[in-house]
């Protein structure tokens, strides 16, 4: 939980500062984020007009979720590709400069593979990761 926390801050820009546990009225074990400022943020599951977290945020916390498992599954066996089609689909242009940086930090341990239709992906990827970008363009 503790990296999938690192990557959550990575992907929001540092507007969440990681991942808390939290435990409701019933006694079950329930998933915060932990904003910079140490405000404690619950997920509700999906965002609606009572939720706190954003439709965006929550596809963050998600990412970062799966980003972790990955990783930690590569340091326990072969490292495998990390395949996503249109990953940052609900993300803005800085919210996908995030998503792209995080999964740069993935391929010391995965191999992250972006399958996007968007230029504007590409080339957000481009000038953040300049020659470390490997584009590969279908006609």
């Amino acid at each position: 939980m503790q990296r999938a926390g690192e990557f959550f801050a990575l992907l929001t820009g540092g507007q969440f500062a990681g991942l808390e546990q939290e435990f409701g009225e019933d006694d079950q074990p329930r998933l915060a984020g932990r904003r910079a400022g140490g405000e404690i943020v619950p997920v509700d599951g999906l965002a609606n007009a009572r939720s706190p977290m954003s439709t965006g945020t929550l596809d963050q916390l998600y990412l970062a979720l799966r980003l972790a498992y990955i990783e930690d599954y590569c340091a326990r066996s072969e490292p495998v590709p990390f395949l996503g089609d249109d990953l940052f689909a609900s993300f803005d242009d800085a919210r996908t400069g995030h998503g792209i940086d995080a999964l740069a930090g993935l391929s010391a341990t995965a191999q992250p593979i972006l399958f996007t239709h968007h230029r504007h992906v590409v080339d957000i990827a481009r000038a953040r990761l300049g020659d470390g970008a490997d584009v590969i363009e279908l006609s």
